[in-house]
């Protein structure tokens, strides 16, 4: 049986949620500790649900930095503001 298509918020959506479970994770255990298995565990779903939105732990990991990146742009441009 196929599985079914997904809308794209519900992929953004999951793709949020395991970039800030993987954040979270990278800035406790390392990048050598954290698997996929352990995010999905995390995340309450399948260990093969992530590769749905993820080659890989390095594509998660290059989300995440660069989510990081934007929100710490984010951060400069209100600061830079005085906001």
């Amino acid at each position: 049986m196929a599985r079914p298509s997904l809308r794209p918020d519900e992929i953004e959506s999951f793709r949020e949620r395991l970039c800030d479970a993987a954040m979270e994770t990278f800035a406790e255990q390392g990048y050598e500790a954290v698997t996929l298995r352990g995010l999905a565990e995390k995340l309450g779903c399948s260990h093969a649900t992530p590769y749905r939105y993820f080659a890989d732990k390095q594509e998660i990991f290059a989300a995440v930095c660069a989510l990081g990146f934007d929100r710490f742009a984010d951060a400069l441009e209100r600061a830079a503001r005085g906001i």
